[in-house]
């Protein structure tokens, strides 16, 4: 029970902390003594813009081709044939990486309806329909022609192939003219 003095004392005490004035701090200190340029600028160098995000191409299919790691171990998450860059980039799509207890890294996907995907390497996403489709299950993505030409084989000569007509090049890059049987 609370006495009659003690009561008094709180109430007394309440009405003295109603009347005294407000002690605001002044504008121009800021958030812990800086000022809004100053915040920006720290905000600036804490996190560096990064380029502006591009949505993956590739249409209504979005296919995980995998995660690459560099010498300094950045990581780069390729889709569609390209690199996207890491998984911060990701974020901006609705994408993370996660790994699973098998090792393997997945992307999980957003959906339209709030649900998710996880993909695996090699695993595509069809928007349109909403399934998950196995590497058998895909169309192959078209070959860019640069492609085609670095994978036809040195010619050092410079000499033009017939078409049709295979090339067979040794190890040191030179035409052998024909298989030798053994």
């Amino acid at each position: 029970m609370v006495s009659r003095k003690a009561g008094g004392t709180v109430t007394a005490l309440a009405f003295l902390l109603l009347g005294w004035p407000a002690i605001s701090v002044p504008d121009g200190l800021g958030k812990l003594l800086t000022t809004p340029e100053e915040r920006q600028l720290i905000a600036a160098r804490r996190h560096p813009a990064e380029a502006p995000a591009e949505e993956p191409k590739g249409g209504e299919l979005l296919r995980f081709e995998g995660v690459a790691r560099d010498e300094e171990g950045t990581l780069d998450v390729w889709i569609n044939g390209e690199a996207l860059g890491g998984p911060s980039r990701l974020r901006q799509f609705g994408m993370s990486l996660v790994q699973g207890g098998d090792g393997v890294v997945r992307l999980v996907l957003l959906t339209p309806d709030h649900g998710f995907v996880r993909l695996a390497p090699g695993q595509a996403y069809d928007r349109a329909t909403g399934r998950v489709l196995e590497p058998w299950e895909q169309e192959e993505p078209p070959v860019k022609e640069e492609s085609r030409e670095e994978t036809a084989g040195p010619n050092p000569e410079g000499e033009e192939e017939a078409e049709g007509e295979a090339v067979v090049y040794g190890p040191d890059g030179t035409p052998v003219d024909e298989p030798k049987d053994e």
